[in-house]
């Protein structure tokens, strides 16, 4: 059976979880539908590099500045999803809004307006941060909604919490699906169910993880003050005399006896990964601040008397933090602490590019193509050459840093989410998509009908064509006695 296409462009696109989540729902949908990216949109080059390697067939499909882009040149698509830049929306972050012609981050929302005019897709999906629905963004996006009302399109929000579509992070964003009405007579989008979450972050982290996530003692002894000292305003009382800081390494020890995901949320799941994910900021770590950053506390087995290395290639740990609460939670922690033995030794790291992404829902596939593009795509029938020019952005080559992985995990939207929602969509509006878009029901089964005929047609194409000859040949027979009787 031919596959129908569903065609989406999405804008300010980062690796492009939107795709990642329409291909995953159209797997759940008895493959009735392939997906096809038409455009998509970064202007960061990073994120761009970044985009090419997890989607390497649609690298010539990248427009960079949505500010530029000539929709009158670009083809039809269904969908249009769009999620802008939320520094000016989040309430971490600057708060400046997002109104028309203010030239805020946030504010680059309003140049999709251009899309919906020219191209008038079917429907348009926005995410962004829970921001947008505070006093004074409110109204924004009423104006917002509007101006999408002006085109034809009837609305509808609501924010989903990632942790209710089984991924352990404490994740809400806003998001609102938007119907051209043609010959619908109302919009009643049904939102996808929740479900209960089974997955514990403990079940995402890595086997093996280099040393250079894991901090250094001076560190560890700085995280366990404040969980045990904390309070509002309470400054770390750890001093360090020391040329250099010192670190355990893997080598020293047999093995690793447990691995802890902290802090977490009521739920059971991370805090919301930020940007800033891959930073060492002990006070997120110790949740001595209003958003918790998540770490993993490990226990490792050696020989008794195991002393730390020397790192004399960098500089002593200088941080003395200070803390805005006190935390909450950290009994656990302190436990394993108090109770470790002499042959056990407390290890702490940040999470690894790898398993933050695993957080956003990302597929190990996908990862793998970022982290080690050439032996990846190589498996995938592509060339050395063909990588490298992958990887090469506006004449420059570039390679995937650990930082701009971290960033990309902070700003993107959790693929599970988005595959609850296509899926829901696809399921309650099959006819919205393609040939059948804008048709009304007659319509569209006057087109069925045809598509079955022609299917049948194809499936049965040697026993049509074998009986349209036998008949044909006892037509000529049948003319043939006719025309010797009348003789």
């Amino acid at each position: 059976m031919k596959k129908r296409t569903i065609k989406i462009f999405t804008l300010f696109s980062g690796y492009d979880s939107q795709m990642m989540g329409l291909i995953k729902a159209l797997n759940k949908i008895k493959n009735l539908y392939e997906a096809i990216l038409v455009g998509w949109s970064d202007i960061d080059p990073n994120v761009r590099l970044i985009h090419n390697l997890v989607f390497p067939e649609y690298a010539d499909k990248c427009y960079p500045d949505v500010t530029k882009i000539d929709w009158d040149m670009i083809p039809f698509f269904d969908i249009l999803f769009y999620s802008s830049p939320c520094q000016s929306a989040s309430r971490s972050g600057r708060r400046e809004g997002f109104e028309k012609n203010t030239g805020t981050k946030s504010s680059l929302v309003w140049a999709v307006e251009e899309a919906i005019a020219c191209k008038r897709p079917k429907w348009l999906v926005l995410e962004n941060v829970e921001g947008y629905l505070d006093p004074e963004n409110e109204k924004t996006l009423i104006k917002w909604a509007r101006a999408i009302a002006s085109y034809g399109y009837v609305s509808c929000f609501k924010v989903l919490n990632s942790a209710d579509f089984g991924v352990p992070q404490n994740r809400s964003r806003i998001f609102m699906i938007s119907m051209r009405i043609d010959n619908e007579k109302d919009f009643t989008f049904q939102w996808p169910n929740t479900k209960k979450l089974t997955v514990k972050p403990e079940g995402l982290l890595e086997d093996n993880v280099d040393d250079k996530y894991y901090l250094s003692v001076e560190m560890v002894n700085t995280y366990i003050d404040l969980l045990r000292n904390a309070s509002d305003g309470y400054t770390c009382s750890v001093k360090y005399k020391l040329n250099y800081p010192t670190k355990y390494f893997s080598s020293q020890f047999t093995g690793k006896i447990s691995s802890i995901v902290t802090p977490l949320t009521k739920n059971g799941a991370i805090p919301t990964l930020q940007t800033g994910c891959g930073c060492t900021n002990l006070v997120a770590y110790a949740s001595c601040r209003q958003e918790g950053l998540p770490c993993v506390v490990e226990v490792w087995e050696g020989e008794k008397g195991i002393l730390p290395i020397e790192l004399k290639a960098e500089k002593p740990c200088s941080q003395t933090p200070k803390a805005k609460k006190k935390p909450k939670g950290s009994e656990k922690i302190l436990s394993i602490i108090d109770n470790l033995e002499e042959s056990q030794y407390l290890r702490i790291r940040q999470l690894t590019p790898k398993e933050c992404l695993r957080f956003m829902g990302v597929e190990d596939m996908y990862i793998d193509r970022m982290l080690h593009p050439y032996d990846a795509l190589a498996k995938e029938g592509y060339t050395e050459e063909q990588v490298t020019n992958l990887m090469t952005i506006d004449g420059k080559y570039r390679k995937v840093s650990d930082n701009a992985l971290y960033g990309r995990a902070g700003n993107s939207i959790v693929v599970d989410v988005l595959t609850a929602i296509f899926t829901s969509l696809i399921k309650q509006y099959p006819n919205s998509f393609g040939e059948y878009c804008g048709k009304s029901p007659e319509e569209v089964k006057a087109l069925k009908k045809r598509e079955y005929a022609r299917r049948h047609y194809e499936k049965h194409k040697a026993e049509v064509q074998r009986k349209s000859r036998e008949y044909h040949r006892l037509k000529r027979m049948s003319n043939n006695k006719n025309k010797s009787d009348e003789q």
